[in-house]
């Protein structure tokens, strides 16, 4: 009886281990791998591959993105969070987007999208030369002129502040910039001195010696394409001066010599 009943006991003590305390083993067991993956150097950030930058140098986009190369102290890839990354890196003034991602075990794949200077506007209370993007985001501000920029004519600065779109007195002016530098960029000008938007009825190009009056916004693209195969001729050539009038190109286009 006796060898009965502590066989029995034997028995009891040695049921299988409950549900919870399964989970308990499972997850003591996860968190124990996890612990190995963020911890080990295998994971370590050792290569980072950057395309398309042209402003930055690679140690610009580490140290904005927060890498740490060193081999003894490299950033895990399982720590990386690429959307962070992306959104730290879209704040410097020249990157208009970022996109990384992760190639495991241990390499990290940067692509800039950047932007592309295309205007100056001078801002008189401070006497800086603002230079912009086509969207009219402020890339940088400098008190001397940078050369190949046309400087745009007839808008009001009320603020700036780099890495942000140009504050102006009329909000309309941004939209009108934007067109023509893709319209400017769809036919190939790019000597482009002088974009006068003081009136956006009158809107005139300084291209070389020659002023070319486009008049309003209608029909843009067909009044610069003309432009272009224009001043493309061999007697528009520098060192000529005057006045090319497109503003109604329907009807007629002349040029004016010295006007």
């Amino acid at each position: 009886m006796c060898t009965q009943v502590f066989y029995g006991i034997i028995q009891n003590n040695m049921r299988r281990p409950s549900l919870k305390t399964k989970s308990f083993l499972i997850l003591t067991g996860v968190i124990a791998i996890l612990l190995v993956i963020l911890m080990s150097p295998i994971f370590g950030v050792n290569e980072v591959i950057i395309t398309g930058s042209a402003v930055y140098s690679e140690d610009d986009i580490l140290m904005a993105a927060g890498f740490n190369q060193d081999s003894n102290n490299a950033t895990n890839l399982f720590r990386v969070n690429t959307r962070h990354t992306e959104r730290d890196l879209s704040a410097l003034p020249f990157i208009r987007s970022a996109n990384v991602t992760k190639q495991f075990p241990n390499t990290l794949i940067i692509q800039i999208n950047e932007r592309i200077p295309f205007a100056q506007v001078f801002n008189a209370q401070q006497g800086l030369y603002i230079t912009i993007d086509d969207e009219g985001y402020v890339l940088e501000a400098f008190a001397a002129r940078r050369e190949g920029l046309p400087v745009v004519v007839g808008v009001r600065v009320a603020g700036f502040s780099i890495g942000h779109r140009l504050e102006t007195d009329d909000e309309h002016l941004l939209p009108i910039i934007s067109r023509i530098s893709d319209v400017l960029k769809t036919n190939g000008l790019t000597n482009v001195a002088r974009i006068d938007i003081s009136n956006v009825s009158d809107i005139r190009l300084l291209i070389n010696d020659i002023t070319v009056v486009i008049g309003s916004m209608q029909d843009l693209n067909l009044k610069i394409m003309w432009a272009s195969a224009i001043l493309g001729e061999e007697q528009f050539a520098p060192p000529v001066r005057g006045t090319l009038h497109t503003a109604r190109y329907k009807e007629d286009m002349w040029f004016a010599i010295g006007e």
